[in-house]
């Protein structure tokens, strides 16, 4: 909206809480409104959308997600999880669990997994990749796929979450049980929240430039959109761009 704004450009914005098809519809809608362009903050990227997005008009940013062909702003899910689930890999912890998400998720389900599976396989520990539980996007599927795990394995001494809601509903249940953070089980999150910031203990995680992104895109859209030949500018190389990201270590894997 920041950099919109100080072009001169309104803004359409539609909050579609997560239904597919809801994304499908406002698509449709923007495009028979006749929008200049289209900024996409993805989730699930169906076939469905792949063939929406194609036959858009305007120039189109996806942000969150890469889709083959579209023009994305994403973040580095793989070796974000890849360098969390090593922090605890090199505090001593090999008994590990996963909580993650769908993997028609590409970001937080499909890569943070494989980021979590190639850790583990790096320390000889394959075994860990099988400890899992597919959870949904609230604290309550997380607070139960713990439960899940807890039940399943007498053993674990680490809880690597996909976000942080899901560590805080994990969380839950084990002050529920006694079990003692980080001292007998250190759990992560992902995604530097407001909830990472207000758990017992605070939650080791990492931070994402979700306000970066969104400038980014903003301005990827409004310079394809002042373009001489907009029709060239669709027409041009896709850009794909990748932001970094940062580890943030809590008390939540701190022993004192």
């Amino acid at each position: 909206m920041d950099v919109a704004n100080k072009k001169d450009y309104q803004i359409l914005l539609a909050n579609t809480m997560d239904d597919n098809m809801k994304e499908l519809e406002y698509l449709s809608i923007f495009s028979e409104k006749q929008v200049d362009g289209l900024i996409l903050v993805g989730t699930l990227m169906t076939e469905k959308h792949e063939e929406a997005l194609s036959n858009m008009e305007v120039p189109v940013i996806v942000v969150g997600q890469r889709l083959t062909g579209v023009n994305s702003v994403s973040h580095d899910d793989y070796n974000a999880e890849y360098d969390v689930t090593k922090l605890l890999l090199d505090k001593g912890r090999r008994k590990l669990v996963y909580i993650g998400v769908t993997a028609r998720d590409k970001a937080v389900g499909e890569s943070r997994y494989r980021g979590y599976c190639d850790a583990v396989c790096s320390a000889g520990l394959q075994e860990l990749t099988g400890r899992t539980a597919t959870a949904g996007f609230d604290m309550e599927s997380g607070y139960e796929k713990m439960k899940e795990l807890y039940g399943k394995y007498g053993d674990i001494d680490g809880v690597i979450a996909a976000t942080d809601t899901l560590a805080a509903g994990a969380m839950r249940y084990l002050h529920e049980q006694e079990v003692r953070i980080p001292e007998d089980i250190m759990i992560v999150g992902q995604g530097d929240s407001m909830v990472s910031k207000v758990t017992n203990p605070e939650l080791t995680t990492i931070k994402y430039y979700y306000e970066e992104s969104g400038r980014t895109a903003a301005e990827m859209l409004v310079n394809m959109m002042e373009a001489d030949d907009v029709e060239s500018s669709k027409s041009a190389p896709v850009m794909e761009i990748k932001l970094g990201y940062e580890l943030i270590d809590r008390d939540s894997t701190r022993v004192k």
